[in-house]
Parts: structure tokens; sequence; C-alpha cells
């Protein structure tokens, strides 16, 4: 889904994108935060289907899928919202994943 991999990339979107492209950044957040359509916007930012078309960093290793918790409760983290499927998993010690779009920890789920 194009919301999860923008959440992914967002922190590095927001580093190294400049003027008109930063400004479109800014109102794609915005538009996904009030529930807008969001797709035409994220096709043109990141070059979805195409890696490395848009010329922009891959996702923070902060932000990408980390596996399996090694003690404690094992679960996953979710979107915030319930908008985007992406899930990560999360060592303990390790900070919290937030969603950078909705500005949100994750919400967790233990495992069953």
């Amino acid at each position: 889904m194009l919301l999860t991999e923008f959440c992914a990339r967002l922190p590095s979107l927001r580093r190294s994108l400049r003027g008109e492209d930063r400004a479109l950044v800014e109102r794609t957040v915005l538009a996904a935060r009030n529930g807008e359509p969001v797709d035409a916007q994220l096709t043109q930012l990141l070059g979805f289907g195409q890696p490395g078309a848009s010329g922009v960093e891959q996702p923070d290793a902060g932000m990408t899928e980390v596996h399996g918790p090694s003690i404690g409760v094992t679960g996953a983290y979710f979107c915030p919202t319930g908008q985007c499927p992406r899930v990560v998993y999360r060592k303990a010690g390790e900070d919290l994943p937030t969603c950078p779009v909705f500005a949100r920890d994750l919400r967790f789920v233990a495992d069953g």
C-alpha cells in the first residue's frame, strides 16, 4: 500500500527534499491526516514501482521492519489509525516505533 511506504520513508523524505517537493510532502501528510485521498501525490513523490526512480533515500533503519523481540511480551506494532498495513517488530530496549504521517506512536498488539 502506498501509505505504508510513505510512512516508512517520510523521515528521509523530509531530510532530503527541498522547495516545492518538500511542500508537497507536507501537503500530503496533512491530506492523509484528514482522510483525504493521497495516492496520486504519493506516486508523484516516490516513484512507486520503480525503486530509486525518485532519487530519494531508502527508509531509516529505525523505521524499517525489525524482526523478533528477544524477551518479554511478544507482539507487533501497527498503524495507530488502522489506515495502512505497516507492521514493525521491536527488540527490547529500542525506541518505540512511531508513525511520522500521523505523528503518533504505533499501536502495540500482543501475540495471541
